[in-house]
């Protein structure tokens, strides 16, 4: 009976670890984790670079383009095809010139492709996509 008051500050203290610990872990279980959609993004954009490379008249607004504003077609194309939960923008330059926009996002995702000129106008135009998530 003298050691009696022993065994029960044990089982106290193993009681207590075992509360802790599923205290912790039911908080931890409820934390959500954002999935990695970077693999999902980078697919979708180079499809979407991919179908205005081979679209005839998108190919020939993007040729044509000198500058300024980026032509509505390509901007409705990327509009169309884009998820709703996603923003993007769009940039259209010369290969051998740097193309920049202004995003002031966290996580941007950027593709691009170069699209060449045809037999009679060798002009080639570097469109790049950049697309960031809503949130």
């Amino acid at each position: 009976m003298k050691y009696k008051r022993g065994w029960l500050k044990i089982a106290e203290a193993v009681i207590a670890i075992m509360l802790v610990t599923s205290v912790l872990l039911l908080a931890h279980s409820r934390t959500k984790e954002r999935p990695d959609i970077s693999d999902y993004v980078y697919d979708l954009q180079s499809k979407i670079l991919s179908d205005i490379s081979s679209d005839k008249v998108l190919r020939e607004s993007v040729l044509g383009y000198n500058g300024g504003e980026i032509p509505s077609n390509i901007i409705e194309f990327v509009r169309i095809n884009l998820p709703t939960n996603f923003n993007f923008s769009v940039a259209i330059c010369d290969v051998g010139k740097p193309c920049r926009v202004d995003v002031v996002e966290k996580n941007v995702y950027v593709e691009e492709t170069i699209i060449s000129g045809t037999l009679q106008q060798y002009s080639p135009k570097k469109v790049k996509l950049y697309v960031w998530e809503i949130e």
